[in-house]
C-alpha cells in the first residue's frame, strides 16, 4: 500500500472538495459529536466522495479531560456515533469510527477511566447486528493507542501530533498519523485551517467512501 495524504479539520469542506483533490489530498477526517456546527454532513460527505477523497470519522465531545471518561460515557458515545454514522451519513459497515482521547492520560487514568470508556464503546458496537457493525479506532498518544489496541478495545490507532505525549516517538504501528497544522488559501474561499495527516503504508486505515444512491 502507498502512503495516503490527508487532513483533519472542524470546518465544513463542501466548498473545498475539488481544491483539496487538486492539491493532492487523498482523504479528509471529519467530526461526529454533539456540536452540529462542526459535524460532518451528508452533502459534505458526498462532495468529498465525488471529488475522489476518502473519508474518516472521529467522535469527540469532551475528550480533552480525564473526568469525561467512564464506561457509561463510552456506551452513550458509542451508540450516538453509530446512529450518526448509519442514519445521517450512510457510512458503510466495516469502516472505522475513531474516538478521541485528546490529552496525555496518566497510567492510572489509562488503565482506569479511559479503558472503561472503550469497554463501553465495545459494548455499544457489539450490540449492533453483525452486518451493520463499525470498527473502533482511537485517537491519542502513542501509549494510549497501543494500550487500547493491545487490550483489543480498538482496531485502529491514530497518533496525535502532540510530540510531548507519552509514546510519541516509539509508536510506529499507527494506522494514521497527525502532522503539523496548515492553512489553505485562495480561490476566493475563506482560509481553511487544518492538520495534515498521513497513513501507514503497512496498515489499514478504516477510511470509507459513500455514494449518492446509498439509503440513509
Amino acid at each position: 500500500m502507498k502512503v495516503l495524504h490527508g487532513l483533519d479539520t472542524r470546518s465544513k469542506l463542501d466548498l473545498y472538495a475539488g481544491r483539496l483533490a487538486a492539491c493532492g489530498f487523498d482523504f479528509a477526517v471529519r467530526y461526529y459529536g454533539r456540536n452540529p456546527a462542526r459535524n460532518l454532513t451528508r452533502p459534505e460527505a458526498l462532495a468529498l466522495a465525488d471529488a475522489g477523497l476518502e473519508l474518516g470519522a472521529i467522535w469527540e465531545a469532551e475528550g480533552y479531560r480525564g473526568e469525561y471518561f467512564s464506561y457509561e460515557q463510552g456506551l452513550a458515545d458509542g451508540l450516538a456515533a453509530q446512529r450518526m454514522a448509519r442514519d445521517e451519513i450512510g457510512q458503510p459497515a466495516g469502516s472505522a469510527i475513531y474516538f478521541a482521547v485528546d490529552f496525555d492520560p496518566s497510567g492510572s487514568e489509562l488503565v482506569g477511566p479511559v479503558t472503561h470508556y472503550f469497554k463501553g464503546i465495545r459494548t455499544a458496537f457489539e450490540a449492533a447486528p453483525a452486518d451493520q457493525r463499525y470498527l473502533v479506532g482511537i485517537y491519542g498518544s502513542g501509549t494510549c493507542c497501543r494500550a487500547m489496541l493491545y487490550a483489543r478495545l480498538a482496531r485502529f490507532g491514530w497518533l496525535s501530533q502532540s510530540r510531548g505525549y507519552a509514546g510519541y516517538l516509539d509508536y510506529s504501528e499507527y494506522n494514521l498519523k497527525q502532522l503539523a497544522a496548515d492553512t489553505l488559501r485562495g480561490d476566493g474561499l475563506a482560509p481553511l485551517h487544518f492538520d495534515r495527516n498521513q497513513s501507514n503504508p503497512l496498515q489499514q486505515t478504516g477510511l470509507f467512501t459513500i455514494r449518492a444512491t446509498a439509503e440513509v
